[in-house]
């Protein structure tokens, strides 16, 4: 099989990933609840700031997964491993969906990975720093969302919603609030399709490192 095959069948496999990330993931739930925007303006909104965000931010996370993770050697020697962590993870993405289990993609993804390492090539097959870093971020990213919430929501108690008085005041607060909500929202689409845009793409992005580094030293 050449190639351009290859890379086509791990594209599609992708794809799938993608609509399993996109089930599990949604990040514009909050918008539709607040009644602001109807649910054709939010999947425009949601489209525009997937692509966006992967094309401006995506690439180098997807080059973390797909090269730092795993031995480049495996990935050379067998495509077989790269389909093999596709699969695993489009199966379990869509299943936890469909199960209404709200799951890391990034963790079923980089744990794919580190298993197929493990079993072909031991503790070599695996960039154990790479991993280690991945893993302080993914501890200090609760923290810093902990730490950063609770400030934030002192901050807006303190200075805006115990100095409102009356229905009024309330209602047009609520209502700037939304429009808050609405560039939050889409920055939080924007950022996120940069980083999970790896989850699916990484992988395939090592593929083609590794055959363009095959066929170069042929």
């Amino acid at each position: 099989m050449g190639a351009i095959e290859i890379i086509i069948i791990f594209l599609a496999i992708s794809i799938i990933i993608s609509f399993g990330i996109g089930a599990n993931d949604e990040t514009m739930a909050t918008l539709y609840g607040s009644k602001n925007l109807t649910m054709r303006e939010l999947l425009i909104l949601a489209t525009i700031f997937a692509i966006l965000g992967a094309v401006l931010l995506g690439n180098a996370v997807a080059e973390t997964v797909g090269k730092d993770l795993l031995n480049e050697d495996l990935i050379i020697i067998s495509n077989s491993i790269v389909l093999t962590i596709l699969i695993s993870t489009a199966i379990w993405l869509i299943l936890s969906s469909a199960l209404g289990l709200p799951i890391s993609t990034t963790h079923a993804t980089i744990g794919s990975i580190i298993g197929i390492g493990l079993l072909l090539g031991g503790d070599m097959g695996v960039n154990w720093l790479s991993i280690l870093e991945m893993s302080i971020w993914w501890i200090l990213s609760p923290v810093i969302g902990y730490i950063a919430t609770y400030y934030t929501y002192k901050l807006i108690h303190k200075f805006i919603i115990n100095k409102l008085s009356g229905f009024n005041n309330f209602a047009k607060t609520e209502k700037k609030f939304s429009y808050i909500l609405l560039v939050v929202i889409c920055w939080t689409a924007f950022s996120r399709a940069g980083n999970d845009c790896s989850n699916a793409v990484g992988i395939v992005v090592g593929v083609g490192i590794g055959i363009e580094t095959y066929y170069l030293q042929d």
